[in-house]
């Protein structure tokens, strides 16, 4: 538990954004499938609706460092009980053979200079010539496979990645509102804000998340959507990285 640093976080349980300052919760998640631990973070209300019946605020890493009203205001809201395993996050992927799935970047089109863009454009163009929906599904596998790729060689080759991602973002910013949204492209919004948020941490301040983060806020899903929260945390994250460096700029300087 602690105080929202910037008011850019949504909240996992109502949806809306948790103001700077406020008390909120988080539950840590391990998201092996991707590589990272992230924080889901909750209202205070919001979080007593899902798991207050499991976490009483001794069980709160950080408690004591509330003041004490809002000490108060935590224990009156959460009962008894137990601290539950960490849940982990519920994703689908797309409905194809996960064998096909390449499991290294090496053997792909991610280093061999081709043009994702190119790829789905192609797809999407194909799509909107014949109304297939198997394209659909077809567009949604490109996504999860580049997007797993980025994420797998973001360690060793960052810049690479985020470019991926940039592509992804892009292509989804300029065809999303011309696309069905139907299941496939709930994954493939999901897929990008997921391995965005992924690529994003672990790129340092390269200066292309900038560019990303534009990408990002070009297109926009629903409040109710798989994807929305995704999406929200690569923002945030893409819109810390910026201010990082921001302030690195303004503190560099020179002397004659």
């Amino acid at each position: 538990v602690e105080y929202a640093k910037s008011g850019k976080a949504a909240c996992r349980g109502c949806r809306s954004k948790i103001a700077n300052s406020t008390t909120r919760i988080g539950v840590l998640v391990e998201d092996e499938e991707y590589g990272r631990s992230y924080y889901r973070w909750f209202h205070v209300d919001c979080f007593k609706q899902q798991h207050g019946s499991e976490v009483t605020h001794s069980d709160l890493d950080g408690f004591s460092r509330l003041k004490k009203k809002d000490q108060d205001d935590v224990k009156s809201k959460l009962g008894g009980g137990f601290v539950s395993s960490t849940p982990s996050p519920v994703y689908s992927t797309p409905q194809a053979s996960p064998s096909r799935l390449p499991t290294s970047p090496q053997s792909s089109a991610f280093n061999s200079g081709t043009t994702i863009a190119n790829e789905l454009t192609q797809l999407a163009n194909q799509f909107y010539s014949t109304k297939d929906a198997s394209l659909l599904a077809k567009i949604a596998t490109v996504i999860y496979k580049y997007c797993k790729e980025s994420c797998a060689s973001v360690r060793f080759n960052p810049a690479a990645a985020l470019r991926v991602i940039i592509q992804l973002s892009s292509f989804f910013a300029h065809h999303h509102a011309s696309l069905p949204q139907d299941s496939s492209m709930r994954i493939a919004a999901e897929s990008i804000g997921r391995a965005a948020s992924v690529v994003i941490s672990l790129s340092g301040n390269d200066p292309q998340i900038a560019t990303l983060h534009q990408s990002l806020r070009s297109w926009s899903l629903p409040k109710l959507s798989p994807g929305w929260a995704w999406w929200q945390d690569a923002q945030q994250l893409a819109a810390e990285k910026n201010s990082s460096n921001a302030r690195s700029t303004t503190q560099t300087g020179f002397c004659f």
